[in-house]
């Protein structure tokens, strides 16, 4: 049996067919893979604001202010002498008739602790 022209013909065409699709596919699953690497770089480094969009921050700038959110509110968990939440809750507690007295030493998180040395 041999093969005609024609027959030759049509199986170069779909040789060359299904490597363009496979190239196709190869290139598609590398553009994917870049936009997801690129959403990520903005997401980490933040971008500028541009064209009616604001400013949007880094994942290193926002964990500065979360650490700051915490300090201040650590700073509020903790007697200061007055103006704190843990003061005014204490003169509340202090101020109304009927509440049990407070313990000897108030709760301390483990790193405020005193430690003998």
């Amino acid at each position: 049996m041999s093969a005609t022209p024609l027959g030759l013909a049509l199986l170069g065409l779909a040789a060359v067919t299904a490597a363009i699709f496979v190239i196709g596919r190869a290139v598609l699953g590398l553009w994917r893979f870049g936009r997801r690497i690129q959403d990520f770089l903005a997401d980490w480094f933040g971008e500028p604001a541009r064209g009616g969009r604001k400013a949007r921050k880094g994942v290193p700038e926002r964990l500065a202010d979360l650490e700051a959110d915490v300090a201040a509110i650590r700073g509020e968990t903790r007697s200061n002498g007055g103006s704190s939440m843990w003061d005014a809750v204490d003169d509340i507690r202090r101020n109304t008739p009927g509440t049990t007295p407070p313990p000897r030493r108030a709760y301390r998180p483990p790193d405020d602790e005193e430690t003998d040395t």
